[in-house]
């Protein structure tokens, strides 16, 4: 009943929003319309829909029902607020000062105040369109408009003035008679040859053709009742769901008999051969209405009884391991809020299968025409889930989907379970398939007009990842790809799918987690499991390229030829490092990102935007270093950041005093270990090594702990590797050349003066290039067991300190402490496959298992500052045993 749900039916828009703006001497409410292709031809009829909705609103009024409903969905947002930036938020309320007196200064901009029935209707009545003023853009509008354009004073933009009749905008105003449907004629001049008109009528005989070609029959041209919707303008009428279309010379108002069809449409021929009116009716008033009850609007805001053991900020807990799919479990409650966040990744032969493995673009079309066409699927349920605090989205990945969902503990399992129900079994539109389609073409093809930067980035990965295929590969894609085959594709990839990762992070109970995981299955295959013989979809198949220690240079020119900004990506590629190595590399990008901007942005102004950072992709560290310029040409830029790095940054270092390395190191240190301030962030952080197959949960941790031992001599060591002529630290260089400084020959772009020698990556050798690439193992962490089936919360403590001591026992620490602890948990140590245990075992039995453990290269790469830390030598945190005690 939303004035979205009659705006998308039309096949209209593609979203609406709606605001309030609020100034010194007046307030707007602003209904932004986004409008598709076919709204843009029926502007005027999307406003006459917009001011329908507000006569229903004046004509039902906003009743204590709904102002009641409207109030508890912001209450409870307000009351649940996540963690806000404090200056951000002090901002906001020193703005409110101005508005609103002290004792509502928090709560007014956030929460419906008391129901005033009187001022709500007065407030309608304002809303007329004698006092809207309407914005049209579009660059078809304008694109070949040369006169009557005017100048708007500050910026000099250039618009062109649209006059609305007054009969038009009387309509816009008028209430609804004859029953509910009100009408208004728009009069056009037909173009040469007529339009939408019968023999006889000065047609052409392409409109004769026309006329024919669509006629019902019992409608015939030139009869009495005529149809026609094939030439644009009156086409559009006929399909816009509440139309009437009259032909030929008709009075002010169509004179009874009118004739209401299905739909709304309303259909009448004059005589005569002058201009053409098309009529529009109203809406009736059962297509717009209140919204019913919200179902997932939470009422059971309870928190789960925090823990009281020492594991309270230990990683997820694998509660069901199947052939296909794994359950992950964390309860978390410090954040003092009644939410959870669920992830669910689907890796699926419908999307990997296709890839190949190499990043062809098939796959990728495929699941984001999917996911979009959810979303719009999806929009009315959608809309109650948001305001119930809800927020589901599905998206493509390389391997398949995720699914990501965040809100009220006590109603997000069951609107996930919608979710992927809908995606699963797509409901065929052409409509919506239409706008979903153009949407994504128009999406795909504007990445040719992304800044430099970004196009730099898109040459990066498509170099430098397994998986990622180009914008130009995707488009190609999506042209071809006709509904029919979305919707096969949709009930294949979501219920054919190779293997999956649960999680279920926040005030959900494990039992819950269960229930909720076995229902999702459900909802995905009828025995949560994929047919017989699938073959699985690669464990790895993203991962990062390991380029054998080549230093290699990538020169493109910016596909816009209207971009005035080039583009440098450097990028070092460090490989897969210890505790302590990424330790190191990790300071060395803490200590060069200030100077580097300070270089290249502040004193050579080589551009805006200018940056460097560290970061593991993958498991694989790497240092990057970027610039975007609209002065510099990429020689000049690329000759520059290795000017920094071979002259500017040893000599940085040499200079540091060991106070300001000790700042670096505490610096870096906080920020690997301060928590999360949302359960979102701590949930994603878990996420990330679950969806990479890592399960490296504790690595922020234990690189933290080895910074303590990282010296400056380190990290000096570090940056001579890196800079050496001969160094094993691969490269690779990209470049993005606007316009203006077009690309010649690739090894013209090298720079003269760097020590490293770099191989040009020319277009003819790019596709060899990318089927000829190795790449890093990505080898995980060990993945911890499954609990057995019906262990409570105690057991699963219990399982986890037994396995922080045998940590504890491998770092060589007294036996004693295991004995202790293994006296009042045996029932958890059976349950560990790698000890095969039995209830009755002695320590005695557990000795050798213990040696055998501590024997392996996993046990004798335990260090002491894992230990310290509370590695558990099996992937997952622990504390030491004397926490136990």
């Amino acid at each position: 009943g939303s004035l979205r749900s009659a705006l998308v039916r039309r096949g209209w828009i593609e979203g609406v929003t709606t605001s309030v703006e609020r100034q010194p001497a007046y307030s707007l409410l602003v209904v932004d319309l986004d409008l598709t292709a076919r709204g843009l031809a029926h502007w005027r009829e999307a406003l006459e829909v917009v001011y329908a909705a507000l006569r229903a609103i004046r004509g039902r009024g906003v009743t204590q029902q709904v102002f009641d409903a409207l109030h508890s969905e912001d209450e409870i947002s307000f009351r649940f607020k996540a963690k806000e930036e404090a200056s951000d938020y002090a901002s906001d309320l020193a703005a409110r000062l101005h508005l609103y007196p002290p004792q509502e200064l928090l709560t007014a901009p956030e929460v419906t105040p008391a129901f005033d029935g009187d001022r709500t209707r007065e407030l309608l009545r304002q809303l007329q369109p004698t006092s809207m003023l309407a914005l049209l853009v579009s660059q078809t509008l304008t694109a070949n408009a040369t006169d009557g354009a005017s100048s708007e004073r500050w910026y000099g933009t250039q618009y062109w003035p649209i006059p609305l009749p007054d009969d038009f905008v009387a309509g816009l105003a008028a209430e609804e008679p004859r029953g509910g449907h009100s009408y208004r004629g728009h009069s056009y001049d037909p173009p040469a040859g007529g339009f939408c008109t019968g023999p006889g009528d000065g047609a052409s005989e392409e409109g004769e053709r026309a006329v024919r070609q669509k006629r019902r029959p019992d409608l015939q041209p030139g009869g009495c009742r005529a149809e026609c919707d094939a030439e644009p303008l009156c086409a559009g009428f006929a399909e816009g769901g509440g139309t009437c279309v009259v032909y030929g010379a008709v009075a002010d108002d169509p004179p009874p008999p009118w004739e209401a069809r299905p739909g709304g449409t309303v259909v009448r021929s004059g005589g005569g051969s002058g201009g053409a009116q098309c009529w529009r009716v109203w809406p009736p008033s059962s297509e717009l209405s209140p919204p019913p009850r919200n179902p997932y609007l939470p009422t059971d805001f309870e928190l789960l009884e925090a823990s009281s053991s020492p594991f309270v900020s230990d990683p997820p807990a694998l509660l069901r391991r199947g052939a296909r799919s794994r359950l992950w479990h964390r309860a978390e409650v410090s954040f003092g809020l009644p939410v959870a966040a669920v992830r669910v990744a689907l890796h699926t032969r419908a999307v990997s299968a296709r890839e190949g493995g190499e990043g062809g673009g098939e796959g990728a079309a495929f699941a984001l025409l999917h996911a979009i066409y959810l979303e719009m699927q999806l929009r009315e349920a959608a809309w109650d889930a948001s305001r119930a605090g809800l927020a589901v989205s599905l998206s493509a990945t390389s391997t398949g989907f995720e699914l990501s969902g965040h809100g009220y503990a006590q109603t997000l399992p069951a609107y996930m379970l919608t979710v992927l129900r809908q995606a699963r079994s797509l409901q065929p539109d052409a409509l919506r398939f239409a706008t979903v389609k153009a949407l994504v073409e128009r999406q795909l093809a504007d990445e040719d007009k992304a800044a430099a930067y970004q196009v730099a980035y898109q040459a990066w990965s498509h170099l430098l990842l397994r998986v990622a295929p180009t914008p130009a590969e995707q488009l190609a894609a999506v042209r071809s790809i006709r509904l029919p085959q979305l919707v096969r594709f949709a009930a294949d990839a979501l219920s054919s799918w190779a293997s999956s990762d649960f999680l279920f992070f926040g005030n959900l109970d494990a039992a819950g987690a269960v229930d909720a995981y076995e229902e999702q299955l459900g909802a995905l295959s009828e025995d949560g499991a994929a047919p017989a013989g699938l073959p699985a979809a690669p464990s790895q198949q993203q991962a990062v390229a390991d380029l054998g220690g080549r230093a290699l240079l990538r020169a493109v020119a910016h596909p816009n030829p209207q971009e005035t900004n080039s583009a440098v990506r450097l990028t070092l590629v460090l490989g897969e490092l210890s505790a302590r190595e990424a330790a190191t590399a990790q300071l060395l990008a803490k200590m060069v990102e200030p100077a580097f901007f300070a270089s290249l942005r502040t004193r050579q102004q080589l551009g805006y935007l200018v940056w460097s950072f560290g970061r593991e992709v993958r498991g694989v560290s790497l240092l990057y270093f970027i610039v975007q310029s609209s002065s510099a040409s990429p020689r000049h830029v690329t000759a520059s950041i290795h000017a920094f790095l071979e002259e500017e940054a040893e000599a940085l270092l040499n200079s540091t005093a060991a106070a300001d390395f000790a700042a670096y190191a505490a610096a870096a240190r906080k920020e690997l270990l301060d928590p999360p301030e949302q359960l979102e962030a701590a949930a994603e952080e878990a996420w990330g090594q679950i969806a990479a197959e890592r399960f490296c949960f504790a690595r922020r941790r234990e690189v933290a702990v080895a910074l303590d031992g990282v010296s400056l001599a380190d990290v000096q060591a570090l940056l001579a590797s890196l800079v050496a002529a001969d160094s094993a630290a691969s490269r690779l260089l990209v470049q993005v050349h606007s316009p203006e400084h077009p690309v010649g020959r690739v090894a013209d772009e090298l720079p003269e003066s760097s020590r490293r020698e770099y191989s040009p990556l020319e277009d003819e050798g790019l596709a060899r290039f990318r089927a000829g690439r190795g790449f890093f193992a990505g080898e995980p962490c060990a993945v911890a067991p499954p609990l057995p089936h019906g262990h409570d919360s105690a057991d699963e403590v219990y399982g986890w300190m037994a396995l922080g001591a045998i940590a504890s026992l491998l770092g060589g620490i007294s036996l004693l402490s295991l004995r202790l602890l293994a006296g009042a948990c045996r029932s958890s140590l059976s349950s560990l496959p790698f000890l095969q245990l039995q209830p009755s075992s002695t320590m005695s039995e557990l000795e050798p298992a213990l040696d055998a453990s501590a024997a392996s290269p996993k046990a004798r790469r335990s260090s002491a500052e894992e230990l310290q830390l509370g590695h558990s030598g099996v992937g997952h945190h622990a504390k030491p045993a004397a926490t136990f005690a």
